[in-house]
């Protein structure tokens, strides 16, 4: 094993902390790290491939929208495969040199409701991200690899595909993996959208999308094609410019997930909040996944043979196109990055 690899950090620059803007990729820097040696619990993964989330530009923007101010020299990103290369004493035999695993965001939730998450997520605040060669985390931090994806398919799955069942399967919807007589609504091409389409499909849910060009004004559609009932769940990822329709589209009892803000701040109009009470309607923020949760992805993945969209792959040396590419919003599906 090398004594060094190389990793990309994050450094800030106060002027620009916007994560539209393409100055922001001046933060990225590909430095030469020393190789760490994992301690007791932990071991030492060798990063095959890394996936981009929104998230990452919030945090390479070093964005007061991101809650957890990354410290500077952290390296960015939570999405990530690879293979274990090196076990720390005091593993019991969970983990074996060469198995196939995928980072989970964060260790701190293993069970029960978001109120047991404790926000600390891989790539984020003080905590060594995925876009790296090699990575020391404690072993919860990983689950096994869907044995039949390959590294780039692997490697976009847990951030997109944990937030989508959670949306899917722990909302009051299903919680046992069926969504049987359930219509979904989701909006885009993005990550989460993807995800969330092809789970409920592979569930047993009736499926309605809309692309972006369709974010203005779908509500009436919607509600056409489900005979003016309304959807079970709408996965909203637009943010302030579609949350209205989505409130509109859900049935009456129906509920919202909240998992973006990809779209600028509007207006909010004042009768929406008509529509939550008389509409008995359920909003919920989704943030990150249990240990259950990434179970539960595994288990459908491998179960119907799920294969992540991957849009596009970019080399190590390419990491800020690959940053460019998903601030432009260009490739539908999963952005990733050979490590």
């Amino acid at each position: 094993m090398a004594a060094t690899f190389q990793a990309w950090r994050v450094y800030p620059n106060a002027s620009i902390q916007d994560e539209k803007s393409i100055g922001i990729l001046d933060n990225l820097i590909l430095e030469e790290v020393k190789t760490p040696v994992p301690g007791p619990g932990q071991v030492l993964v060798r990063i095959h491939a890394t996936a981009l989330n929104f998230r990452d530009l919030l945090i390479t923007a070093f964005s007061p929208k991101y809650p957890i101010p990354a410290l500077p020299g952290l390296s960015p990103c939570s999405d990530g495969a690879g293979s274990i290369e090196a076990i720390g004493s005091s593993n019991n035999n969970k983990w074996r040199v060469g198995d196939e695993v995928i980072f989970r965001v964060t260790n701190s939730w293993d069970e029960g409701d978001v109120s047991n998450f404790k926000g600390n997520g891989l790539g984020s605040g003080n905590i060594q991200g995925t876009l790296s060669q090699y990575l020391v985390v404690d072993e919860s931090w990983l689950v096994k690899k869907p044995a039949h994806l390959t590294w780039e398919q692997a490697a976009s799955i847990a951030g997109a595909g944990g937030t989508a069942i959670q949306a899917l399967f722990h909302n009051g919807i299903s919680n046992d993996l069926n969504l049987s007589g359930k219509t979904i609504l989701t909006q885009g091409t993005g990550g989460s959208s993807i995800f969330s389409a092809q789970f409920a499909l592979a569930a047993g849910a009736h499926v309605i999308g809309t692309t972006s060009s369709d974010w203005k004004a779908w509500a009436e559609e919607v509600l056409r094609l489900t005979g003016g009932r309304g959807v079970d769940l709408v996965i909203d990822v637009g943010g302030s410019a579609t949350f209205e329709q989505s409130l509109k589209a859900a049935r009456f009892g129906g509920t919202v997930a909240a998992v973006g803000f990809m779209t600028e701040p509007q207006p909010s109009d004042p009768g929406l909040i008509h529509t939550i009470i008389f509409g008995a309607k359920t909003i919920r923020g989704q943030m990150a996944a249990s240990l259950e949760m990434y179970h539960e992805l595994v288990e459908l993945t491998e179960k119907h043979r799920i294969e992540p969209v991957v849009g596009q792959v970019f080399e190590w040396t390419e990491a800020k196109e690959a940053f460019k590419a998903l601030m432009q919003q260009s490739v539908p599906g999963k952005i990733v990055i050979n490590v």
